[in-house]
């Protein structure tokens, strides 16, 4: 299925578009537009579109560059020469995907038109045609009376740019977009061609014929500012740190840093020195009342830009998120978990409405919290800064609440362990270069034991057959004549050989898993075979402590190898059992598997 939209994506990314002029419906000020394209709500890319009208020529100028994430990297830029009709003249398109060298695709339209490739010339008859789909859109609204229900065709450049097909647009009137922070009138055109299989996709453009958004099933393009374009491009920088799991029962962690300077003390967070200290952030007073939140700075109840808290859209979602709560507590609480059920976890109709109004920033939810709990009368900010994850810290920004102190919303949740290391406030990364830092995990306390990371002994213990790893939050039971290989602390993995045989292997994992489990399994025999020789023989529910779990056998008959893969998940954790062994030492071992599998469980 991704493949299939990957093809969309290449399909549509010419649905980019910017008019040249000021009219009525243009966004105010806007020289270039910037658009993010996702597909099922994952970002996929990022471009950035610019027309020049040369009056003593009588020509405009487009210039075009798109940015593919997904996959393989790749970069496309486009310099065209149109007619006052928005028909192509000219075009130089170079396309390059990483280091590889670029390809190139020069066309040139006169009593024939060419197509310059690498790989040859295509000849084709003389007639108008568009660059692509968006230049017929725009043609349409700036060049014709518009009528609903009439369809208009011409011909447009194949995205493979070595035909000429066939387009069809249809009006269907206007309406008002609700985006970043604007409401903005569109005409609304559905259009398709062939390689849309004739699907037809929806496009909306302003009163002066620029893209503002296009749909086609769960692929879209949609114009946002300049800064969340450019965070797409942003390389996910993180810190690798030691594996520890169950942060929320993480009390205390004591961090070494290199720049100490470049942090302050926060309500969760102190400095001592090159020490970071940052502790549980929890509330103190759940009942706390509106009079005891009424004195911090104005400046976190305001609205501005970024965070419009006073825009009618706003306030209706603020009061029907919030019917029925009476304390600042309860509010704050209603917020975080209409977040994560609308913009993170899941993604609804209305969530994708008010995402959709608020800019499409990467920092999304830490953005709705803040403009939401303001528009309750809650006192927020928002926080860029370093956030644990099991593995590493990786550069994140989150929502602050003020409810007696200062605290994080993750994860639907008011408080979180420690874990978070903040460094600038009132901003997101979008318009903030991450500082070069080092920092290093000295010890946590966790459950009110102290763990020292350089001291494995207070973290792993084995007591005759018991094995128990405070950092992954795992108990198991060794079966017999296995031996367990040593294990360091900046590993998720425990690995168990058996003593019989030719090398029967137990590698056991604990990993996040958000999905459910039946979710997750779903179609499992397809994923694991394809294009391989790997067979699905059976696969069963099993009984797990901690939650629901499932066992799965499978084969590769073309290597004489068996596995039995176990997987269990409580909450948001799972861990994976998986037995590799000869398929003529299965009778063997397995016995051994399903003691151990049975006597796994996460520690409470």
């Amino acid at each position: 299925m991704l493949n299939f939209f990957m093809k969309l994506f290449l399909a549509c990314c010419f649905l980019l578009s910017l008019a040249y002029g000021q009219p009525d419906g243009r966004i105010p000020g806007a020289s270039n537009f910037w658009y993010n394209y996702t597909i099922d709500y994952q970002s996929a890319g990022f471009g950035q579109v610019s027309y020049e009208v040369r009056a003593q020529e009588q020509c405009v100028l487009k210039k075009q560059v798109k940015y593919k994430v997904l996959d393989v990297p790749e970069k496309e830029e486009i310099s065209a020469v149109l007619d006052t009709d928005y028909s192509l003249r000219s075009a130089y398109i170079s396309i390059q995907q990483q280091q590889e060298q670029k390809s190139f695709v020069i066309i040139t339209v006169s009593d024939r038109t060419m197509i310059q490739k690498p790989d040859g010339v295509v000849t084709l008859a003389n007639k108008k045609f568009y660059l692509d789909t968006s230049d017929f859109l725009k043609s349409l609204v700036a060049k014709v009376k518009l009528s609903f229900g009439k369809m208009w065709q011409a011909d447009v450049l194949s995205t493979d740019r070595k035909s000429i097909i066939r387009a069809k647009a249809r009006y269907l009137g206007q309406q008002s977009m609700a985006i970043h922070v604007t409401e903005i009138p569109c005409h609304i055109l559905e259009v398709t061609t062939p390689e849309l299989k004739h699907f037809w996709a929806k496009a909306y453009l302003n009163l002066a014929g620029d893209l503002i958004g296009y749909e086609l099933g769960s692929f879209r393009v949609t114009w946002v500012p300049q800064e969340y374009a450019l965070e797409i491009s942003q390389p996910s920088t993180s810190l690798s740190e030691p594996v520890i799991f169950d942060l929320d029962l993480i009390e205390e962690m004591i961090l070494e840093c290199d720049t100490p300077e470049l942090l302050s003390n926060r309500d969760y967070q102190q400095i001592q020195g090159n020490q970071v200290i940052l502790t549980m952030a929890k509330l103190v007073d759940p009942k706390i009342s509106w009079e005891k939140i009424s004195g911090v700075p104005m400046q976190y109840l305001q609205p501005y830009a970024m965070l419009p808290s006073n825009h009618p859209l706003i306030l209706q979602y603020a009061q029907q998120i919030r019917y029925g709560s009476s304390t600042p507590f309860a509010t704050a609480q209603k917020i975080a978990q209409w977040v994560e059920e609308n913009l993170d976890t899941k993604k609804t109709p209305a969530g994708q409405k008010l995402g959709l109004f608020l800019g499409l920033p990467k920092a999304l939810p830490a953005v709705a919290q803040v403009v939401l709990c303001r528009a309750c009368g809650i006192p927020s900010r928002l926080v860029a800064g370093l956030q644990y994850r099991p593995g590493k810290f990786v550069y994140s920004t989150w929502a602050e609440v003020y409810l007696g102190q200062w605290l994080p919303m993750l994860d639907g949740k008011i408080g979180a362990g420690a874990g978070l290391v903040g460094i600038y406030s009132d901003v997101t990364w979008a318009s903030k270069e991450p500082p070069k830092m080092r920092i290093k995990i000295k010890s946590i306390r966790k459950q009110g034991q102290p763990i020292m990371l350089d001291n494995p002994q207070s973290y792993f213990s084995i007591m005759q057959d018991r094995i128990q790893d405070r950092l992954l939050g795992l108990n198991l039971v060794r079966p017999a004549d296995w031996i367990l290989l040593p294990k360091s602390s900046d590993s998720d993995i425990l690995t168990l050989r058996s003593i019989q045989g030719q090398g029967p292997a137990i590698i056991l994992r604990v990993f996040e898993l958000k999905k459910p489990l039946d979710e997750f399994l779903q179609g499992l025999g397809e994923k694991i075979g394809a294009g391989s020789s790997i067979e699905v023989l059976w696969q069963q529910a099993r009984s797990f402590s901690n939650g629901k779990a499932m066992e799965v056998a499978l084969q590769d008959p073309s290597h004489q190898v068996v596995y039995r893969a176990f997987l269990g998940q409580a909450g948001n954790k799972a861990v994976l059992a998986l037995l590799i062994v000869p398929m003529n030492e299965l009778a063997q071992v397995e016995p051994g598997f399903q003691q151990l599998i049975g006597s796994l469980s996460f520690l409470p």
